[in-house]
């Protein structure tokens, strides 16, 4: 009986602290789990070996050896914390809204200047990242005002 309460354990440990440490996660269909949302559904996992062992533990020293049916509480459990990933899961499967596309930008590159020898080209265009477009050109600075010619101090105490 206790192989029943360590086979899935383990299993459910072993996804538990694999989704710890990674944090971002990839999923099915291209989505991805944030690293919080998979922090937590990895903590739900891993708690799920130690409360059923001390679930266990606690049932028989509390009510005796054969008092409670030996999977009833990690059964119980189990079922808790599958549907506590489940839950965590939803947003992540059922999205509130569609996933924003990616912008792009169109840079068309301008033709050469026509000459005899060569012939004409035709400009092309290519989809470019709009992390890689090229950035505008800043608007000019204002000119500066020419400064006033200095003005004389006078003695405030000088009444002629």
């Amino acid at each position: 009986m206790m192989c029943l309460i360590v086979a899935p354990g383990f299993v459910m440990l072993t996804i538990g602290v694999a989704l710890l440490l990674v944090g971002e996660t990839p999923f099915l269909a291209g989505k991805t789990i944030p690293a919080m949302r998979a922090r937590l559904i990895g903590l739900v996992l891993v708690s799920f070996l130690p409360m059923a062992l001390a679930m266990w533990f606690a049932s028989r020293v509390l009510f005796g050896p054969e008092a409670v049916h030996g999977l009833v509480f990690p059964a119980t459990l189990f079922v808790l914390c599958w549907l506590a990933v489940a839950m965590l899961m939803f947003r992540v499967v059922f999205p509130r809204k569609a996933p924003r596309a990616k912008p792009t930008a169109k840079v068309t590159k301008a033709s050469v200047p026509e000459q005899a020898d060569e012939p004409t080209s035709v400009p092309v265009e290519t989809d470019v990242p709009a992390w890689m477009a090229p950035a505008p050109e800043p608007a000019p600075k204002p000119a500066k005002k020419p400064r006033k010619a200095p003005v004389e101090e006078r003695d405030p105490f000088d009444f002629s």
